[in-house]
């Protein structure tokens, strides 16, 4: 369904570029589970942990919603905003210093993957916490995303609140321009 109204938009109107948020699966509430452990007993595709499975949902998704902007219109941009921490070193190696939500895991959104695989233009992590955060520090998530972001344009989503509200917009900007692939 969204892919028809991705067509329709693209068919309709001249766009530059489709951008998406990070909503794939519900930020998760304490004591309210996702209400799809049925669709997943239906149709497990045959994977056996749920959360593989919402994974691969996401992966399809964002796939497909990639191939449809390069048939209709292939030189439309496609982007992602997602939210600003991909997973915790303490649940991965290869993940950030950091101590909060994980898109990979609570999300179920494997950003990585799509950027690997070229089925997003740009991507614009939101990383909208100050430098110093002790749960997420914004240097922290700069300098991993610049590091696992390379095969695609990286911009970052900047929070202005809490920017402003601890005077940093020029440490952040002067980190940006000091950062090989962040772009904006």
């Amino acid at each position: 369904y969204i892919c028809q109204v991705v067509t329709d938009i693209l068919e309709r109107y001249d766009v530059d570029g489709l951008h998406i948020d990070d909503y794939f699966y519900p930020y998760p509430t304490p004591g309210i589970p996702i209400p799809d452990n049925a669709y997943f007993r239906a149709n497990s595709q045959g994977f056996t942990d749920i959360g593989d499975w919402r994974r691969n949902n996401v992966n399809l998704f964002i796939e497909q919603l990639w191939a449809t902007i390069r048939t209709v219109k292939p030189w439309v941009k496609f982007g992602v905003s997602p939210f600003g921490i991909y997973r915790n070193v303490k649940n991965d190696p290869n993940g950030s210093k950091t101590n909060g939500l994980q898109n990979y895991d609570q999300l179920y959104a494997d950003v990585l993957l799509w950027v690997k695989n070229g089925w997003v233009d740009y991507c614009v992590p939101q990383i909208y916490w100050e430098i110093g955060n002790k749960a997420a520090d914004y240097a922290e998530l700069m300098y991993w995303w610049n590091k696992n972001c390379t095969k695609t344009t990286l911009v970052i989503g900047e929070d202005i609140e809490r920017t402003a509200k601890f005077n940093q917009m020029e440490q952040k900007m002067k980190m940006h321009a000091e950062l090989p692939n962040i772009q904006g």
